[in-house]
């Protein structure tokens, strides 16, 4: 099996990523009603709570080629015994403290809360440690919801 575009692996997760996967960002927005108002900016009044969703300024994106033992992925399920090339993509933003991990196009692998030291410390394994054995074990027993 050959490994797909990376241009078409990275579109697919970028998209899964900003438009479905990663939480709203959610900041303070002073109105311009409050301006006019003559509301001073450091009033906790004048501030409202908004959202918006993660743009590509908001993210850091990295993305690796991996060698797998089975067509399905690390997904889980019915996959063909042969050893399968994929991109790895990894999608963190700062805002809102997530990441999301994509193996072989825009399907959620793993999201991860980077606001939790645990989580973090799996993150960062992932992303470094992109050909040990026990890394993949770790995502296929979260794969099947382990």
């Amino acid at each position: 099996m050959q490994i797909e575009h990376p241009s078409k692996t990275l579109t697919e997760a970028l998209g899964a990523a900003l438009y479905q996967d990663l939480s709203p960002i959610r900041y303070q927005r002073w109105t311009p009603d409050m301006k006019k108002a003559g509301i001073p900016l450091d009033d906790p009044e004048a501030v409202e709570m908004a959202e918006r969703r993660p743009r590509y300024d908001d993210i850091e994106v990295r993305m690796f080629p991996e060698l797998w033992s089975s067509t399905a992925l690390g997904y889980g399920g019915m996959g063909g015994a042969a050893m399968t090339p994929a991109y790895t993509v990894a999608v963190r933003c700062h805002k809102n403290q997530e990441a999301c991990l994509y193996w072989g196009g825009g399907r959620l692998g793993w999201k991860f809360d980077l606001s939790d030291s645990h989580q973090m410390d799996i993150y960062n394994l992932m992303i470094t440690d992109q050909d040990s054995s026990h890394i993949k074990a770790l995502r296929r027993k979260q794969a099947r919801g382990e």
